[in-house]
């Protein structure tokens, strides 16, 4: 998702996304169970991510 915005996307079965920005905004990456990813859009074309398992207390 573009954060501050209602734009966003899901990945296909590959984790390929595709969404319009312009350079400068901060898209959001997230899923459950893995803490969140910010990345600013730059010139590039493309971007990687990669998500991290969340660490959370079981209680």
């Amino acid at each position: 998702a573009v954060k501050g915005t209602t734009r966003g996307t899901i990945t296909d079965a590959s984790g390929n996304f595709s969404i319009a920005v312009t350079e400068g905004d901060v898209l959001v990456f997230s899923y459950v169970g893995f803490t969140t990813v910010e990345q600013r859009v730059g010139a590039n074309a493309s971007i990687s991510v990669s998500l991290k398992p969340a660490e959370k207390a079981i209680d």
